[in-house]
Parts: structure tokens; C-alpha cells; sequence
């Protein structure tokens, strides 16, 4: 593909399937394992000659692909990296930072609360402490 020229569907198709798979961390073998048992099944080496240009896919295996990413099929077969497509990942991405923020307090209430009631039990009720 020259620079003028636009890339053909099999060339976007691709490059979306590697940009999405590695969007959600998978490794080629994952996402084979994810196509397991699927009409489209697709093997690593499949998938490594496929976003190599080596190879093109079926449709079945287009679908399976997309179910597999968790996109619609539209988003592997077309430049659909909108505004709005990466404001939802934006969105995503900061709603996942405060859901670690929320655990991360979450986890040291429950520690402070824990180390109350452990030093609550050493003492007795009339503040002294408990003989071993």
C-alpha cells in the first residue's frame, strides 16, 4: 500500500484485530483459546499468518473473531477509531482508576477496622489488658 492509497479491508482487518487484541492484553494463544469450539476456530499460527497479511479469513472466523473481542464486526473491518470510540475509552480507563482507588481504600478500612478490633479484644472492658 502506497501512501495515497487506502488499505484494503483485509489489510484494515488486520491491523484491528492485533489493535484490539492487544487493547484487551491477550496474546495470540488466548485469543485462540478464546475461538476454541467456535465455527470460526482459529489456531495461533492462524492468527500470527492472519495480522501478518499472510493469510485472509473466513467469514465465520470473522465473526468468531469479533464475539471473541468483544466488538462488533464493523469495528474490524473499518477505521472506526472515532471521537467517540476513544472517549469510551477514556471514560473506561478512569472509571477503572477509581474503581483501584475504591478497593485500595476499601482494603485499608477493613485493615484498620480489623487492627481496632484485634486491640479492642487484647483490652478488657474496664481498659486493662487481658493476661495471656
Amino acid at each position: 500500500m502506497t501512501s495515497s492509497q487506502q488499505p484494503t479491508v483485509a489489510e484494515t482487518f488486520a491491523r484491528r484485530v492485533h489493535l484490539h487484541r492487544q487493547r484487551q492484553g491477550l496474546s495470540q494463544a488466548d485469543l485462540a483459546r478464546l475461538l476454541e469450539g467456535s465455527e470460526g476456530a482459529m489456531d495461533q499460527s492462524a492468527l500470527a499468518r492472519l495480522e501478518g497479511l499472510k493469510r485472509g479469513a473466513k467469514v465465520e472466523e470473522a465473526v468468531a473473531l469479533a464475539r471473541a473481542l468483544r466488538v462488533p464486526l464493523y469495528a474490524l473491518v473499518t477505521d472506526a477509531d472515532t471521537e467517540a470510540e476513544m472517549a469510551r475509552d477514556a471514560r473506561l480507563g478512569a472509571a477503572t482508576a477509581t474503581l483501584e482507588r475504591i478497593e485500595r481504600a476499601v482494603a485499608e478500612a477493613v485493615e484498620a477496622e480489623r487492627q481496632r478490633l484485634a486491640q479492642g479484644w487484647l483490652m478488657g472492658p474496664d481498659g486493662q489488658g487481658r493476661g495471656a
